[in-house]
């Protein structure tokens, strides 16, 4: 080996570049020289020539082998104990909490290299350490042992699963939005549901609609305006001009079966503009401001950027790269220009997510109102869109060049590349998790309960440099402890269960380390398989878990039983005949196998696998499990067919389109489709049982009308 490749690996070793790892095939998959130096140079540590890579070396260790680590969890309410990288005889040492106060001391270090520290609060502390002649910082979070959920007592609940979207209603906008939200939590509650969980409901690009992926949003810390619901804004009955041409516009998108997205909005849009005219001449205009002072500058960014996409739109530059040079950055001057000339237009954009955000929490007060144990469960998507504004606002927390995705797996055998940038994980533990710790807190607003998309994020990602093929992406290591701590510990600031959606090839140990953590694992039943391949027994299930029939991402239960997802791909040309073919005999096999786990539970009247998709029965299967929590598609209430998504077919498949054929007032009426799903979960012993729905209330708060703005932080 020569002393450049050496010193690159030394580099790769300390950033945690896989240098291989197993795919879902069994197989072991070195990582390429070349990835290994895109990787690396795109996280800011170049290493093309011998130079460059001992210039990068050299930084590298400045950081991770300095005195202390960069993050170091702790226990909250017990003395601390942090382990110096350096022996030595005593320390001094200066901790400063959130609020700025500070403590100081000096101590003998116990070992030589041992620092006990005071019991720490609840928090986010900045230790700072001189010991040897060397000073250094590091961030401390203090955190709960386990997150904020149920105890061990605590009953089995079930709840229901939501594609906002696609949520119809009697008389909707032509789009599911947070009204319909309210109402299905609302009838979902009234049946004994615990929870409503909702797709990512983050903000999308108002100025282009073509972008309608809630995994690809345009920030995570906000959300999507186009779900507001303009019947429930004030003043929806002064504006009859605006409402007659809404609604003459939506008339014909109601009752199609997928959305059009660029056309609600732009029915919706005119609207909406007609009620901010009015809001300023009659409205809680005092209010807005206030919310705009708590959202503080990431709201005024994000507002900015929304103005600025509509502004250049106009021009025919639809994306940032499209953007003049010097508005591409945040802070530049141009920028703060704009802000000023075109005051009203930011302004009406914070208005949209002041808009937005009293109506979730109004869905969230209406969920909890009907009996909800927990209320509505919110997605977490992996990454960010590198053209939105989350990006564009914060450029230094990401590795632009570099996209997040997933190594080749039996759903992807080329590999997947989402096109999201990632976090840098060198940039969050310099910035002691800032840009994870805002975005867990906004989305853990308005929520019981959050869902983390793709949760080996907290250990590892699967990074692919831009114009490489998927396959020659590599692992790459994030600081899995810090970010469990961060959850444990904002968990319990907003009473909120965390579930970590942990499928596909994991970190060894994963779903062990989450559920220590009081994080809830997520068991989807077609991938419960014994060694065998048969169906697992509903006691082998975790407590700790989700359970679920399906997701987004996968064939609804009736589309399984009938082979449709296998008929989609071969139509689309993922699957040639023969390999469809082979799949086709695989699905009878496995409809065969869960007959009989079906009936060796007495949930079917032999091992024969029936005609109709045994729906209730797979459900109850489920219900019996120890789980604390069951969820149950609202696709597969209304018996719907077609998946949501299916990955990597954007072009062949409308995902993120469809709408339910039933509406949600008639599916969650008494009597209805979720009604006779609700009555087998109940009949298997799960539901609320008296005291037992306060299992995730939510903190104390003002009401959330006008006045629920007061709490906003981040």
């Amino acid at each position: 080996m020569s002393e450049h490749d050496a010193l690159v690996d030394r580099v790769a070793g300390l950033v945690g570049v896989g240098a291989s790892y197993s795919d879902a095939f069994g197989r072991q998959v070195e990582t390429s020289r070349e990835t290994r130096a895109a990787i690396l140079a795109g996280l800011g540590l170049p290493v093309d020539s011998p130079d460059a890579a001992r210039e990068s070396l050299a930084r590298l260790e400045r950081i991770k082998e300095g005195l202390l680590p960069a993050l170091i969890p702790v226990e909250a309410g017990r003395p601390a104990a942090v382990r110096l990288r350096r022996p030595g005889t005593a320390a001094t040492w200066r901790l400063t909490d959130e609020a700025g106060d500070t403590r100081e001391g000096r101590a003998t270090l116990e070992g030589g290299d041992l620092l006990r520290l005071p019991t720490l609060p609840l928090g986010y502390h900045r230790l700072q350490v001189g010991s040897g002649g060397e000073r250094a910082s590091a961030t401390l979070i203090a955190a709960p042992r386990r997150a904020y959920g149920p105890g061990g007592d605590a009953p089995r609940l079930w709840g229901a699963t939501a594609q906002v979207y696609g949520l119809r209603g009697r008389e909707d906008l032509g789009i599911g939005g947070y009204g319909e939200v309210a109402v299905a939590a609302e009838g979902a509650g009234a049946l004994g549901a615990a929870f409503l969980g909702l797709s990512p409901v983050h903000a999308l690009f108002s100025s282009d609609r073509t972008k309608y992926s809630p995994y690809s949003p345009s920030s995570r810390l906000f959300l999507e305006t186009l779900f507001i619901d303009p019947r429930l804004v004030d003043g929806f009955d002064e504006v009859g001009e605006a409402r007659a041409a809404a609604e003459e516009r939506l008339r014909p998108l109601r009752e199609a079966s997928l959305i059009d997205h660029a056309a609600v909005w732009e029915a919706k849009r005119p609207l909406l503009e007609a009620l901010y005219g009015r809001f300023r001449v009659a409205g809680d205009v005092a209010a807005l401001e206030a919310f705009r002072l708590q959202g503080g500058g990431a709201l005024q960014a994000h507002a900015t950027f929304e103005a600025l996409s509509e502004h250049f739109k106009t021009e025919g530059r639809w994306w940032l790269g499209d953007w003049p040079e010097e508005y591409r950055s945040c802070t530049a001057p141009a920028v703060r220009r704009f802000q000023a000339e075109r005051a009203d237009l930011v302004a009406f954009h914070a208005w949209l997510q002041w808009l937005a955000d009293m109506q979730l929490g109004a869905a969230q007060e209406r969920a909890r109102a009907s009996g909800m144990a927990i209320g509505l469960y919110r997605d977490l998507a992996v990454g960010a869109d590198r053209g939105g504004s989350e990006v564009w606002a914060h450029p230094e927390r990401v590795a632009a060049t570099l996209s997040v995705g997933a190594p080749p797996d039996p759903l992807g055998p080329q590999g997947q590349d989402w096109g999201l940038p990632p976090f840098d994980p060198l940039a969050l533990e310099a910035q002691g998790l800032a840009a994870f710790r805002a975005m867990v807190a906004a989305n853990m607003r308005h929520a019981g309960a959050i869902r983390i998309d793709h949760a080996f994020q907290l250990q590892r990602l699967f990074l692919i440099p831009m114009g490489m093929p998927a396959s020659q992406g590599a692992y790459v290591d994030f600081p899995f402890e810090a970010m469990l701590a961060v959850l444990r510990l904002e968990s319990h600031r907003h009473r909120c269960l965390v579930i970590a959606e942990d499928l596909g090839t994991a970190p060894e140990g994963f779903s062990d380390a989450i559920m220590a953590s009081g994080i809830l694992s997520y068991r989807v039943q077609p991938f419960e398989r014994t060694g065998d391949g048969g169906f697992k027994e509903p006691g082998a299930y975790p407590r700790d878990a989700l359970a679920v029939l399906s997701t987004h991402d996968l064939p609804t239960f009736r589309g399984w039983w009938r082979g449709l997802d296998i008929d989609l791909r071969q139509t689309l040309g993922v699957f040639d005949p023969e390999t469809a073919e082979r799949e086709r005999a695989n699905r009878v096999g496995e409809r065969a196998r869960l007959a009989e786990a079906l009936a060796r539970e007495g949930l079917g009247p032999d091992a024969a696998p029936p005609e109709e998709p045994p729906l209730e029965a797979a459900l109850r299967y489920l219900a019996r499990t120890p789980c604390v929590l069951a969820g149950i598609q609202l696709e597969d209430a209304a018996g719907e067919l077609n998946q949501a998504n299916m990955p990597g077919l954007d072009a062949g498949h409308p995902n993120w389109r469809r709408r339910l054929g039933t509406d949600v007032e008639s599916l969650t009426a008494p009597g209805g489709d979720l009604a006779r799903l609700a009555a087998g979960m109940q009949a298997e012993g799960r539901g609320r049982r008296g005291p037992a729905a306060a299992l995730a209330a939510p903190p104390p708060r003002a009401t959330y009308r006008l006045q629920f703005h007061k709490d906003f932080t981040f």
